[in-house]
């Protein structure tokens, strides 16, 4: 920040308050993030004042009726910014031209800060900082890292899972008690836990069970440690992260702690010489009786991206529960071991200085895609948890489409250049633009995906998905010569599709990437699966209607279909193929062009086809 604006802030927050301090009435407090956010939005003050300013007015004096009659005293406010702008003009002028170039060039990185104070104890005071880990992908969803899937495909021997059930019936501990647990609940609960699975197994399998074999805790309570017994390395290494609430929270209070815990640990892993698609924590969570396991890996440069592994589980509960919560225990201790062994091979420590100390989010190479509702809402509701949650589903619901894609095809390699779906590498969430420690970020993700032609409306509170950017890749009509490479690529791409038992919904030329190879041939990403649906689940009706209503034929609906239930099935993908050879063959060259023209007819030949079959 220039001199210039220190002395703009400071001359303008002296000015206001003079004006603002006897008007105080606490009936327009706006004392929650909620009505700040909409207070600020409806009143459009970001318009008038620079949005930090505006912040810090809220946060010093809280009142609408107080902010407004500054907003009154504006003109003379405005009065500094004039004289200070002469005076650097001014200044400029006999000192030469400034220091930084009119047009510096853009930068598509950012840091998330570190905040003052933990997440443990910041969600009263400052609920907001930790927005940017808000969306986490729930079990069952595509996991992006090799390490986080190697580790849900290991199976321990059921007699050993047998044998630490039986224990964990006797020997687990959880925080089932409203009182205060001495010394906090991670030490009291966490370390006995995970050391108990670890005595357990020294006990049933020997001391060499595994290297990792003992479990302290680090100068603060709220990062855990395994040490690692690596001859030559006294460096203790944070290989399993962990959180534990009270009886009183909710399993989701403990992922924004775990994922900075569990991030710090994989920038240490980073520093140590691993590869960045190594560097995996793994994460224990509790909060009162439930827990859930989780990880986290990092995106380019180092940002850290959990995903949930596991269901809720109650320690308490079910035999198969504990079973799970026994099979989660040698998992985690499995993958830890893993870890070790990668470290004992690592190449030297990278040179401090070339590895960010901070969370640093890198989208040089990266494509953002916001999650958006299939359709918009008509009754015009604004409200945040109806938008978060709709948001988070969405985001749930197209993360299971890619695993089922992935899972249908077991010798599939997602990052591929082979590949013909595009898979994501991660999820974001879109900060909030008033929290100073996600700042950089908010504004970077904003810029990028208006950039790419999003609104800013479809940003709001909605999670981000993460793709490789595919440079000099089109989505236009391919040459004559081309197209028969085309159509075999979406055909193979449709086989594809069909055995993961997925309706694209939306296949369409500019959600097929290709790329010309060796003069005569193409290869081929698909996109955008934000409206596919399992085969055999039920169409949103809303959006059948919205496809009718506006003679949409891109899309395989007709007069009628938005009043019975549809289902999903190959005859969708099909139409898509069969459209867009159709197109291919004809001399338009805009496809919505030629679906105006004949996208009905297409429908109708394909539903004969599919009645004919029957």
């Amino acid at each position: 920040m220039s001199t210039r604006l220190v002395i703009t802030l400071k001359d303008k927050l002296d000015f206001i308050e003079s004006l603002l301090i006897p008007s105080y009435n606490p009936r327009y407090k706006l004392d929650t993030p909620e009505k700040r956010d909409d207070w600020m939005r409806d009143e459009a003050i970001a318009t008038h004042w620079d949005e930090g300013i505006s912040a810090e007015l809220i946060k010093r004096f809280g009142t609408v009726d107080s902010l407004e009659k500054a907003k009154g005293e504006l003109e003379k406010v405005e009065i500094l910014l004039e004289k200070a702008d002469e005076k650097e003009r001014k200044q400029a002028t006999a000192t030469g031209p400034p220091l930084i170039p009119p047009n510096p060039p853009a930068v598509r990185k950012a840091v998330f800060e570190r905040p003052e104070k933990s997440a443990s104890v910041i969600k009263n005071s400052y609920p907001d900082v930790y927005d940017v880990f808000g969306h986490v992908c729930r079990a069952g969803t595509y996991v992006p890292n090799s390490r986080i899937r190697d580790m849900l495909h290991y199976n321990p021997p059921q007699e050993t899972v047998q044998y630490l059930a039986d224990c964990f019936a006797r020997g687990l501990q959880y925080a089932d008690t409203y009182k205060p647990i001495a010394d906090g609940s991670e030490t009291m609960l966490i370390d006995p836990n995970l050391q108990f699975v670890l005595n357990c197994l020294v006990v049933n399998h020997g001391e060499n069970r595994c290297a990792v074999t003992k479990l302290v805790t680090s100068g603060s309570v709220l990062c855990k440690k395994f040490i690692s017994t690596m001859p030559g390395r006294k460096k203790q290494r944070v290989l399993i992260g962990s959180e534990v609430k009270g009886v009183e929270a909710s399993i989701e209070e403990c992922y924004s702690q775990c994922t900075t815990v569990c991030g710090d640990a994989a920038f240490e892993l980073l520093r140590s010489g691993l590869k960045l698609e190594d560097c995996v924590i793994p994460g224990f969570m509790m909060a009162g009786t439930v827990c859930q396991f989780c990880a986290v890996y990092l995106i380019h440069d180092m940002f850290p991206v959990m995903v949930a592994l596991s269901n809720v589980l109650c320690t308490i509960g079910t035999i198969e529960e504990q079973r799970e919560i026994a099979v989660w225990h040698l998992r985690l201790v499995d993958h830890a071991q893993r870890t070790v062994n990668l470290l004992g091979r690592a190449q030297a420590p990278l040179d401090m200085s070339l590895v960010p100390s901070l969370a640093q989010l890198n989208v040089e190479h990266m494509f953002l895609k916001p999650v958006r509702p299939v359709y918009k809402n008509r009754s015009g509701d604004n409200d945040a948890c109806r938008t978060m949650s709709t948001r988070s589903a969405q985001l749930n619901h197209i993360m299971r489409m890619y695993e089922l894609m992935r899972k249908s095809c077991p010798d599939l390699e997602p990052d591929s250049e082979n590949t013909i779906v595009l898979f994501p590498v991660g999820v974001l969430s879109m900060p909030s633009e008033s929290v100073k420690e996600s700042k950089g970020i908010f504004e970077l993700i904003k810029k990028v995906c208006v950039e790419e032609g999003f609104e800013e409306n479809d940003l709001f509170f909605s999670p981000i998905i993460v793709f490789p950017l595919l440079r000099d890749w089109r989505v236009d009509k391919p040459p004559e010569k081309l197209h028969s490479s085309y159509m075999a690529e979406l055909d193979k791409a449709i086989a594809f599709m069909n055995t993961g038992t997925i309706a694209h919904m939306d296949l369409r030329p500019a959600n097929i990437m290709w790329q010309e190879r060796d003069g005569n041939a193409v290869i081929m990403k698909i996109i955008d699966f934000e409206l596919s649906v399992i085969f055999s689940h039920s169409i949103c009706p809303e959006w059948i209607e919205i496809i009718v209503s506006t003679h949409d034929y891109r899309y395989p609906f007709r007069v009628g279909d938005e009043q019975r239930r549809q289902l999903a099935e190959e005859r969708h993908n099909l139409f898509f193929g069969k459209a867009i050879q159709d197109w291919l063959n004809s001399p338009t060259e805009r496809f919505r062009e030629f679906m105006l023209n004949n996208g009905q007819g297409i429908v109708e030949e394909i539903f004969q086809t599919a009645n004919e079959k029957i």
